[in-house]
């Protein structure tokens, strides 16, 4: 989140064409996961990970894992609340 502006949830997502197009043959053919399904599991692991709605950690996760000198820097550095 340092090095990418504008890092976050859409990085997460694979290409659209995953979720678009049904996948042709094998055990999954006709299968696709839909955008809001995507969202759904996205949503389920940023919770169990400890991060925010965008897929980034949280000030009270840093601050858990040992890290609040790093937490600080990212809210001196206005990217994180």
């Amino acid at each position: 989140m340092r090095e990418i502006k504008g890092f976050g949830r859409k990085w997460d997502y694979p290409p659209e064409r995953f979720s678009t197009e049904p996948v042709p043959t094998g055990p999954n053919q006709g299968y696709y996961l839909s955008k809001e399904k995507l969202d759904r599991l996205l949503d389920w692991y940023y919770e169990a990970r400890g991060w925010d709605d965008n897929g980034l950690p949280t000030k009270d996760t840093l601050i858990g894992l040992g890290l609040a000198d790093v937490a600080d820097v990212l809210v001196a550095e206005g990217l994180l609340h």
